[in-house]
């Protein structure tokens, strides 16, 4: 039974919530970016407006077709008395026809000539729809963009007045006694005053903002959740996108499409008001004892009107000449698009170096800030120390900061811009479209393993069961563990590259494996340094089939017992040991690609250190081990493709076998992540941990 107390008791708890100033759970549904845009064409009227004008076209196409029945027609005629035909004394007066004829060339020509033209007509408001719908999302994505950035500028703003009354109180208890250096502290008013009024300003112009778009949405501003979407770049190559802009250009159709209709318009012109019209009939006279006659009627009519041939060629020509203007400023349309279409591009591209730019800058400023901190902490004599200096850096930061995020708020625009120009409406189209030979490349993503136990498989039956196993796989890419026994056994060196021939001639490739946690510590590194050497020297002097594709670290830091008290430490450690190694690679006869194997969680500890470890490799491979959800590896490693995407760097995404109680989890797992990532710009593929647990989960599928 219901307790009647309960809504007495609910009401009571939100009121004491409110007392309280207590989150109080929202039953209303917070609408994303996402749920917008599915939403959008919903609230459109021009959308609306132009949908029912295609209605309209294809009730009148409907129409078309059913007017061209057989017609019935009646005619009655009358003789007078002064009209006598005595011939047998069968003098008619009255005439009355009842005909059932068909228009041949109404029926075949003109009919077929309508809907062609009536086709065409729809092809126009159909390109017009797909035009309003794609400038319906440009208007709504730049505005909600716009909101976005305005949100920015807000917060730092904010922090740029905060600065500057931190620094105006410390100057004008300085210069208070010394009224000639006050114009230093006047300066930094001015400043404060202006980003106020621009932060007042922008508080204003986001209400606005945001209550116009949620009118359009029939909600609120509260109703709708103001985040930054995920947008995921693919590369754009100039050409192909002109080609996709052109083809599928709104202006460029619907001239085509005019063009057709003046050309369906001209041939039908050829048969306007000429009538060729078989009939069957009854005819009914009466004869001058008024008696009735009927009898059937066989014949055909046939009209053309004496100014055919005049109206005919002028109406031709007229249609002909529309015809080819259309035509031409399909041409011209074209032109047109395709240099706004580059100038959109300039713009994008420019803003791309102008965020790089600022991102390089943001780092020598948060590096001349670590060392301002590092002098005030140390406290070094003779030095003097000013807090102003800090505050200022500060301000320099917080502005260069707004100034990357308006540069990617204003590239996302033109990101968007670029997909309206090029005919799309969504932004996966515009990948699909962009990514040349996109299956291809799929096909060729990494699809790696790790194999620690390389003497194993080296030479024999071992070796062609292992192969076989990468190849019934899709393994394309096999990370050979060159360990003590491998570099110290010399007889292994044949084995070793008829093994790795064998690899290549398979198809696969092959990257020396190596690594230990202590060469972090630069002690330790001259024995990491050896066993490059050695892959080196191998590559060197062993010919092409059998040489090793990529160097790969696996130097896993944070696996030492004292990680926990020096991770930043050990961190910094690692990335001048991968600085040391790239050096050392990058001088080869022929230089070996770089791969590291890097944890989800560095990011967390030192973002420069991790940024100086992405920077001195090629590839990173990121251990997202014990997680069994798209999602969940999802979230562990949009941080890396950031870095890697804004470096140029190529990342890999490892799994570990020995997670999977079932060989179809790894695989859906490999298949869901990739869908996901595969319009990252770094993304390279998967790589599996390791052999002997992959092979042992298959195995075991194998024996069910």
């Amino acid at each position: 039974m219901v307790n009647k107390n309960l809504p007495r008791l609910f009401l009571l708890f939100i009121s004491f919530c409110a007392a309280a100033n207590c989150p109080v759970i929202a039953f209303q549904k917070n609408h994303t970016f996402q749920d917008l845009e599915k939403l959008l064409l919903q609230h459109d009227y021009a959308v609306a407006a132009i949908m029912q004008k295609m209605q309209a076209m294809e009730s009148r196409r409907s129409a078309a077709k059913a007017q061209y029945l057989p017609k019935l027609s009646t005619s009655y005629r009358f003789f007078g008395d002064g009209l006598n035909l005595a011939e047998e004394d069968f003098g008619r007066k009255h005439f009355l026809t009842l005909r059932l004829s068909q228009d041949l060339v109404k029926l075949t020509k003109v009919r077929s000539n309508k809907i062609d033209g009536i086709n065409a007509e729809l092809d126009i408001i159909a390109s017009q729809l797909q035009s309003s719908k794609r400038f319906s999302f440009l208007k709504f994505r730049k505005a909600y963009i716009e909101i976005l950035q305005n949100h920015s500028r807000i917060f730092y703003y904010k922090r740029l007045i905060n600065t500057y009354e931190k620094i105006i109180k410390i100057k004008r208890s300085r210069y208070e006694e010394q009224e000639e250096l006050l114009t230093e502290v006047l300066e930094i008013e001015k400043e404060r005053i202006n980003v106020r009024g621009l932060h007042a300003y922008y508080q204003t112009q986001i209400k606005k903002q945001k209550d116009v778009l949620a009118e359009f949405f029939q909600l609120t501003r509260y109703d709708i959740e103001w985040n930054e979407t995920e947008l995921r770049h693919v590369p754009i190559r100039e050409a192909k996108l002109l080609a996709v802009a052109v083809k599928n250009s709104d202006g460029f159709k619907l001239n085509q499409a005019k063009a057709r209709l003046a050309d369906i318009r001209a041939d039908g012109s050829m048969y306007d008001n000429v009538t060729f019209s078989p009939y069957l009939g009854l005819r009914i006279r009466g004869d001058k004892f008024n008696k009735l006659h009927t009898g059937p009627e066989v014949g055909v009519n046939f009209s053309i009107p004496l100014w055919f041939k005049s109206v005919r060629t002028n109406k031709h020509n007229q249609y002909k000449y529309e015809s080819n203007a259309s035509k031409l400023a399909a041409e011209h349309e074209a032109f047109e698009l395709k240099q706004k279409v580059i100038s959109v591009l300039h713009k994008y591209q420019l803003l791309d170096v102008q965020i790089k730019n600022s991102s390089d800058i943001l780092d020598l400023l948060n590096e001349k800030t670590r060392i301002q901190e590092s002098r005030h902490a140390n406290e070094l004599r003779n030095l003097k120390l000013d807090p102003v200096t800090l505050l200022e850096l500060e301000a320099q930061i917080a502005a260069k900061k707004l100034d990357r995020i308006c540069f990617k708020y204003e590239r996302d625009q033109f990101y968007y811009e670029l997909i309206y120009l090029a005919g799309m409406t969504q932004p996966k189209n515009f990948a699909y479209h962009l990514a040349k030979n996109r299956e291809v490349a799929m096909n060729q993503q990494t699809k790696g393993i790790w194999l620690w136990n390389t003497s194993e498989v080296l030479k024999g039956e071992p070796r062609a069961r292992f192969i076989a196993f990468c190849k019934s796989t899709g393994i394309n890419k096999v990370f050979v563990s060159i360990n003590k026994k491998v570099v110290s056994s010399i007889e292994q060196s044949s084995d070793l590259q008829t093994f790795i021939a064998h690899l290549h001639h398979a198809g696969i490739k092959a990257a020396a494996l190596m690594g230990e946690p202590t060469w972090v510590y630069e002690k330790n590194r001259q024995k990491m340094l050896r066993r490059l050497r050695f892959v080196l020297d191998y590559n060197d002097n062993t010919i092409d089939p059998a040489r090793f594709d990529a160097i790969h670290l696996d130097i896993e830091p944070h696996t030492l017992a004292e990680w926990g008290i020096y991770k930043k430490f050990l961190l910094n450690n690692l990335a001048e040991t991968i600085k040391l190694a790239n050096n050392l690679t990058s001088r080869g006869k022929q230089r070996l690609p770089l791969e590291i194997d890097i944890p989800t969680f560095y990011h967390k500890i030192d973002k420069t250190a991790l940024e100086k470890i992405v920077q001195n490799a090629d590839t990173m491979t990121i251990m997202a081990y014990e997680r069994l959800t798209a999602e969940k590896v999802m979230k562990s490693v949009e941080n890396i493709f950031a870095l890697a995407n804004r470096m140029g760097k190529r990342v890999v995404i490892g799994l570990n076998a020995k997670e999977f109680s079932e060989k179809e989890m790894l695989e859906n797992l490999i298949k869901n992540v990739g869908d996901k990532v595969s319009l990252e710009k770094s993304y390279a593929g998967f790589a599996i941990h390791d052999f002997h647990h992959y092979r042992n989960l298959i195995e075991k599928r194998n024996a069910l």
